[in-house]
């Protein structure tokens, strides 16, 4: 099963106006800003979704296609409103769950969401996700999920640490509807995560950067469940991501963006029994994205 993207942003901080600013005309909404889409894939040795092993073997390439539109932006307490609907998938060169055409489309995810942003600080956002497999792997899941982050490089920035992109904290919260990633019953999964990052290099031709995500994934009922009860605990995944933005592609065809990483992968006692006994895996990635 895919890992999905929550967005938004959100505050709790109220602005207020002066009082001679009150009696002037106010200025014209701003207009929403146009379409966007981006494309990615990501080249990996396994792939694993929210640490229940799907495949460990041969190459795992995962594609996505995303649309977004602004639908409000503005500055006060609401500064955005947005819109996404995306695709992603999972191709896999061995076919170890199931060999019924098209065998190597293991997994392709539906998923529409909606944002909303308070002051460019706090982020919150709901996106739901219809996880289906084109080769018959596993049962359509239905799912919910809901989201609250905090970018809090702002406060670094102020602190004379320009070049660090701050901590970013988030949590996700997600309820299945229908169908089950783990177990026999619909579940509830917690994820928290944090994603430091550093700026190496910001140039107009190439934009050098660093991050050390770490996160963890709990279940807060019968999400990591079997017959012998339910896991609160299911995995930590702590990794290294590096990403290049290439300035120097011309406009017209997009920002470009190239990234390598790693990461390791601890499971929890269900997903370690599930994973065929090994308790910790060490996960490489590349990946290449196109914005639009």
């Amino acid at each position: 099963m895919a890992r999905r993207r929550i967005g938004g942003i959100v505050t709790c901080a109220l602005l207020t106006a002066p009082a001679a600013a009150a009696a002037q005309e106010e200025p014209a909404a701003p207009e929403p800003a146009g379409p966007s889409a981006s494309l990615s894939v990501v080249v990996t040795n396994a792939y694993f979704f929210r640490g229940i092993v799907q495949e460990t073997d041969g190459v795992v390439v995962q594609p996505s296609l995303e649309s977004g539109f602004t639908l409000y932006e503005g500055a006060g307490a609401l500064t955005s409103v947005g819109l996404s609907l995306g695709l992603w998938s999972s191709l896999h060169t061995e076919h170890q769950a199931n060999e019924s055409a098209p065998a190597a489309w293991y997994e392709a995810d539906l998923y529409a969401g909606m944002s909303f942003g308070f002051a460019e600080v706090l982020s919150v956002g709901v996106t739901y996700t219809a996880y289906t497999s084109p080769n018959g792997s596993f049962a359509t899941v239905h799912e919910l999920a809901g989201s609250v982050g905090f970018d809090d490089a702002g406060l670094w920035e102020d602190l004379g640490a320009g070049r660090f992109g701050g901590i970013q904290p988030s949590v996700t919260v997600a309820r299945e509807l229908g169908g089950t990633a783990f177990g026999p019953s619909e579940g509830t999964y917690l994820e928290v995560g944090v994603g430091p990052g550093l700026s190496l290099v910001d140039g107009d031709d190439l934009a050098l950067g660093v991050s050390l995500p770490v996160t963890v994934g709990a279940s807060l009922g019968d999400y990591y469940e079997d017959a012998d009860g339910d896991d609160a605990f299911g995995y930590v995944n702590a990794g290294l991501s590096v990403t290049a933005g290439l300035g120097f592609v011309p406009e017209r065809y997009g920002g470009w963006e190239l990234s390598l990483g790693g990461s390791a992968l601890v499971l929890g006692d269900r997903l370690e029994a599930a994973n065929g006994g090994s308790g910790a895996e060490l996960l490489v990635a590349a990946g290449l994205a196109v914005g639009y």
